[in-house]
């Protein structure tokens, strides 16, 4: 239980750093097109 629960963990540290990653590409692209 407590291997799935670090792995989860890791699933969603991983997902919020895509997420910020992504969130800051397209903010870039909004920034430059302007």
């Amino acid at each position: 239980m407590a291997i799935f629960a670090n792995q989860t963990l890791q699933n969603l540290r991983f997902i919020s750093y895509f997420c910020r990653n992504f969130a800051e590409q397209v903010a870039n692209l909004l920034i430059y097109n302007t």
